[in-house]
């Protein structure tokens, strides 16, 4: 993944979203909204400005057999 603010859709929820609002980026271009990162389990530190708990994606990176 580039390291590029890109805008694409929340695999979620489907708004649209990019890293620069904070999104949770996985995958290879795939992005969570904040609101869907964090109810997924994730932290945001906003001191830090980083994700310090990746929010659980295990679900949407698993392919149809």
């Amino acid at each position: 993944m580039s390291s590029e603010a890109f805008e694409t859709l929340c695999a979620v929820c489907e708004e649209p979203t990019s890293v620069a609002e904070r999104a949770f980026p996985f995958g290879e271009e795939t992005l969570l909204c904040f609101r869907c990162a964090l109810d997924r389990g994730g932290l945001y530190d906003e001191t830090l400005d980083r994700w310090v708990r990746p929010p659980k994606v295990e679900d949407l990176l698993a392919t149809p057999s």
